[in-house]
């Protein structure tokens, strides 16, 4: 209600005395902020979802309408799990010596040339991490938000593809935060 009161300051302040406060609403200092209160995965998921939506909005209008073609399906590639593993590491623990830090973690290790590109692109600064960010928390955030999605690019069916288990080019650039993004291309309308 103290919110309101730039913009109906006589109904609030009536309001206000009808709900038996003291003094001015206008007057009435505003809760302080309880940092506890914030669900720092809920907020990730937020900026995830937000940034991939921008993302399928773009290229559908460059893609589809402006290209003149249709599709009725995309499919997202989850980044491999080995790249979130990568991403962690540059999160947690900066990016000096990154490439020699994960280098010596045999899951990682056996990617080779793959895993110290991808390193090596974090040390660009290239899609630097912002939060802590897992596969599990990508897959799960995708299939909770699927028909939200699919209702924000306009209909499209969605369809959720666990990047290592494809071969699609789609599938090898996707990396965590950025899935790989294949819209089902029709004819020309």
């Amino acid at each position: 209600i103290r919110m309101l009161t730039p913009f109906a300051p006589h109904l609030i302040e009536e309001i206000w005395e009808k709900w038996n406060n003291q003094g001015f609403a206008s007057e009435a200092a505003f809760p302080d902020f309880d940092e506890s209160l914030v669900n720092e995965e809920a907020e990730n998921t937020e900026k995830y979802l937000a940034s991939l939506i921008d993302d399928l909005k773009s290229l559908k209008t460059l893609m589809i309408e402006k290209m003149n073609l249709t599709s009725d399906q995309v499919q997202l590639f989850v980044s491999s799990k080995w790249k979130f593993n990568i991403y962690n590491e540059a999160y947690k623990n900066g990016t000096n010596d990154l490439i020699k830090r994960v280098m010596q973690n045999p899951s990682i290790k056996k990617f080779g040339k793959e895993a110290s590109k991808y390193a090596q692109d974090l040390l660009k600064g290239e899609n630097k991490p912002q939060f802590d960010w897992t596969w599990e928390n990508e897959w799960n955030s995708l299939h909770e938000a699927k028909k939200y999605i699919e209702e924000e690019i306009g209909g499209i069916r969605l369809d959720i593809i666990d990047s290592e288990k494809s071969n699609d080019s789609k599938a090898k650039i996707s990396i965590p935060g950025r899935p790989g993004i294949l819209f089902d291309i029709k004819s020309p309308v």
